[in-house]
């Protein structure tokens, strides 16, 4: 807040105004009262400090403020700037002015013109000698008072119109951009440094900057690209992608914001971020374990750039994104070789290494190539060993060698707090372990979690979390603590103590809240990529999941589509649904947490549907419903056959019910899937006759409910294709041109919602005159091609279907004579594929390859033709020329 930075001015002519103590020796004050550069200015009350204007706007001006440097203030931590995000009405703010050697506050509401702020409220009035007090909205300074007339109002200078002023920044000393005021509660924080592994963190930016120039050229020229909201960023721990993301932001103009939100913010008040009136860059870091996040950000049409460890199946499964992830850049980044001077890294820790304990170190000499992580921790451990050289080790990696230092930090500051001096190593080390294993943040969390430990008293377990703030200070003001970091650091050490106190995850399970649960799993699974005991590791998750089936096996299922190391959850999921002992009730909870579609857990969902089938009711629609899920996943896995017969008890048991619109729907839905069975095991006429009985079902329910109709289309396109599966290609066709007119009449009614089945249908139509070895007519051809054109002007995402739509229009063209046009049309194929291709090549090079291949006979035809028309030329010049010796 500002009241600690609030002071009282006076100028040189004997002004009075306020100011804001902005950085260590410098105060943001109003040039009106302050006067031109280098006139004097008294800073303070009673005890008034000698100041000097190092820096002035134009009094009355829009940048009516100044910087005066004063000899004082030499303690207070430099002052948030920002701006806002937003046009928002009625933005809330206080404003702080000093008053001889007090401080007084009132509160209003901003109003935003272009460079000014104009703020009311009842209790400015009583604010006097405001001019040149700092205007805040949390901790954030947005203005500085430039006028206060008479009355509940006050104008105010924008800080974004004094960050435009380079002389300004030069005066201030400052870098970095301004930050987002609506955003910032939300953000997360850099936090301070306590213990020797913040070091190597990439938040404190320690280590010298490695240049990628490559990926970030790419970063950038899609930050410059319209459209396209999403960048995928993922690699193991450690590989660079948070410094990365970092740098990228640094570079971006002054223009944009960027916002890094704090995994602990509610999704709905990230809402605020879609109304932001900037560029902005939100970066997501753990994406894979903020899914409800994404979901808000992801179409909050600002750019969204996503650091995970994996690209797994979670990608597929974000809720509530509609298309926004589709044509989205998903990039792995590569290990780094290191090529940085090894000594100006251990340098830059060396001078850094004091702000965290006090301790000093000679740089080592030894050097060494790694993953860059790997690389950074030898570094920092080599530099701890010259400070305080270990005794003995037995663990001698990177994260062994680091995690001794940190072991030792951490008893020499428990030994400060009288009531863990004489606690045992093991305890304090455990305490750690599950300070990481529950992703605690607040005493209320730790209480309980820590009273699991044998033998601690009340007052001891408030010691620990007193202890924990003072290790892991917060980087969010919803906590009281963080996580250890860095997170491999913490996951080393996790498996260590897991394998030396079995029962610690145990004790913890029983008291765990469902997100400490899901951070349990999460935190075990991710220590099997480079904690010590691997394989005692993974039988230990195993275990405990099959001994806690209702309380772990649900998040182990969720896990199973982010984590790098599912076999043991797989192994043990695999023996819960197995297992007689499991209740109905944990299996239909598997049952309702499975996604959609996951070739990881196809087999396994297999299991675990057929499970929730046994144990529904005879007779009833949650038996019907579930044998129809569980047909689903045996075809996922072959099992055709089997879901036949699934489904077809299924129908059965949907006919024998009094069935409400709704479950007439899911009858319908079943005969559909039985139709696509029994094709498969070769039964095509039977999947006629029940594709025939859905689309009756869908035709009735159409015909009360317009809404309906959309799957009515879908509905006579699965006749057709029943029909093409039992060769009556003819029936098929008919059929087909049925939902041409469906569709079309949906299209013409409400294009933004239906222009794209129509698309889809008029392809289907094309399949099944291809399969009758007919032309499709001209018209109906470029019908298509006008869609597709149409849908691409909408939306980016739609821009390959219309490349792939030209391509074929351009041979369409060739079969009927009109080469020259169809010249055109492959080149603007080629021109839009190529734009895809340079922004994916992985998804869009073979469609480009294709066209390419295209070109060449169009080409050829054209060339055909030319030489066709240059002979008839010829033959009638020949004619005119034997007519006339005639």
């Amino acid at each position: 807040m500002g009241r600690e930075r609030a002071v009282a001015v006076r100028g040189q002519a004997g002004e009075r105004g306020s100011g804001c103590v902005v950085a260590p020796g410098l105060v943001l004050a109003s040039a009106r009262v302050c006067g031109a550069v280098g006139s004097a200015v008294k800073v303070g009350g009673m005890d008034a400090l000698d100041g000097s204007v190092v820096w002035a706007g134009t009094p009355g001006g829009r940048n009516d403020a100044a910087l005066v440097s004063v000899d004082g203030f030499v303690d207070i931590e430099p002052v948030k700037w920002g701006r806002f995000a937003t046009h928002r009405p009625g933005q809330a703010c206080e404003v702080w002015g000093g008053c001889g050697s007090g401080v007084r506050q009132a509160t209003g509401q901003v109003r935003q013109t272009e460079d000014r702020y104009t703020v009311r409220g009842r209790s400015l009035a009583t604010l006097q000698g405001s001019t040149g007090a700092g205007v805040f909205v949390g901790d954030v300074l947005v203005g500085v008072v430039a006028a206060h007339p008479q009355g509940p109002k006050l104008v105010a200078v924008p800080t974004d119109v004094l960050w435009d002023d380079g002389a300004f920044l030069a005066a201030l000393g400052a870098s970095g951009r301004l930050v987002a005021a609506e955003f910032e509660p939300l953000a997360v924080g850099t936090g301070r440094m306590a213990c020797p592994s913040a070091l190597v963190l990439a938040r404190h930016e320690i280590a010298p900057w490695q240049p990628r120039p490559e990926i970030m050229a790419s970063l950038h020229a899609w930050l410059a690209r319209p459209g396209y909201p999403v960048w995928l960023l993922h690699g193991p721990a450690g590989q660079g992608k948070t410094r990365l993301a970092l740098r990228l932001g640094q570079e971006l103009p002054a223009s944009w914001l960027v916002f890094w939100p704090d995994p602990d913010a509610d999704p709905d008040a990230l809402r605020v971020v879609a109304d932001s009136r900037h560029p902005t860059l939100v970066v997501l870091d753990h994406a894979e374990t903020r899914l409800e996040q994404l979901s808000v950000l992801a179409t909050a049409n600002v750019k969204v750039l996503l650091l995970a460890r994996t690209h797994g199946e979670w990608w597929e499964h974000v809720p509530g994104v509609g298309n926004a992830l589709v044509g989205a850049t998903i990039q792995r980044l590569d290990p780094l070789t290191p090529t940085a001077d090894r000594r100006k890294v251990l340098a830059s820790y060396a001078n850094a290494l004091p702000r965290v304990d006090g301790r000093t170190a000679k740089l080592p000499a030894r050097d060494k190539n790694d993953h860059p992580l790997t690389w950074h921790l030898t570094a920092l451990a080599d530099l701890l060993d010259a400070a305080a050289p270990p005794q003995h080790t037995a663990d001698h990696t990177a994260e062994g060698r680091v995690l001794f230092h940190e072991r030792r930090h951490w008893e020499k500051t428990a030994k400060q707090i009288p009531a863990l001096a004489t606690l045992d190593r093991a305890t304090l080390h455990n305490a750690v372990a599950l300070l990481a294993l529950a992703g605690l943040s607040t005493p209320a969390d730790a209480e309980p979690v820590l009273q699991t430990l044998p033998g601690l008293s009340a007052g001891t377990v408030h010691a620990l979390i007193t202890w924990f703030g003072t290790l892991y200070p917060p980087t969010s003001p919803r906590r009281a603590f963080d996580a250890p970091e860095p997170h491999r650091l913490a996951e080393h050490h996790v498996a260590r103590q897991v394998h030396a106190t079995p029962d610690l995850t145990t004790r913890l399970v029983a008291v765990a809240t469902p997100p400490q649960v899901t951070t349990l799993l999460t935190v075990l699974t991710r220590a099997l990529a480079h904690g010590p005991h691997h394989d005692h590791l993974a039988a230990h998750i195993t275990a405990l999941i099959t001994a806690n089936p209702d309380t772990l096996a649900v998040p182990a299922l969720v896990l199973m589509l982010t984590t790098e190391f599912p076999d043991p959850l797989l192994a043990a999921l695999h023996t819960v649904v197995a297992s007689s002992d499991t209740t109905a009730t944990t299996l239909i909870a598997l049952g309702a947490a499975l996604p959609r579609d996951s070739k990881r857990l196809a087999y396994l969902a297999a299991d675990i549907t057929g499970g929730v089938a046994r144990h529904r009711r005879s007779g009833s629609t949650e038996l019907a419903q579930a044998l129809s899920d569980h047909a689903g996943r045996l075809s996922k896995v072959g099992r055709h056959e089997d879901a036949v017969v699934a489904l077809e008890e299924a129908a059965a048991t949907w006919r024998e019910l009094e069935l409400r619109d709704e479950d007439v729907s899911r009858l319908a839905e079943c005969l559909t899937s039985l139709k696509i069975s029994l094709a498969r095991v070769g039964r095509a006429g039977d999947g006629v006759v029940a594709a025939t009985e859905a689309l009756r079902l869908f035709r009735a329910l159409a015909a009360s409910d317009s809404e309906r109709v959309p799957r009515l289309v879908r509905a006579v396109e699965g006749l057709a294709s029943a029909l093409h599966a039992d060769d009556r290609y003819e029936d098929a066709l008919a059929v087909v041109e049925e939902a041409v007119v469906l569709a079309r009449a949906l299209a013409r009614r409400d294009p933004d919602v239906h222009l794209h089945t129509f698309s889809l249908v008029l392809s289907t139509l094309s399949f099944h005159l291809l399969m009758l070895h007919r032309d499709q007519p001209m018209a109906l051809v470029e019908e298509g091609l006008a869609i597709r054109r149409e849908l691409a002007n909408r939306n980016p995402i739609y821009l390959d279907g219309l490349g792939l739509a030209l391509s074929h229009y351009a041979l369409d063209l060739v079969k009927a004579g009109r080469a020259r046009e169809g010249m055109v049309a492959i080149d603007e194929a080629l021109e839009i594929q190529r734009a895809l291709a340079a922004s994916d090549p992985l998804a869009n090079s073979e469609d480009l390859a294709r066209s390419v291949g295209y070109r060449r006979t169009v080409v050829q035809a054209v060339v055909k033709a030319e030489k066709a028309s240059a002979r008839h030329w010829w033959s009638r010049v020949a004619g005119r020329g034997k007519r006339g010796q005639a």
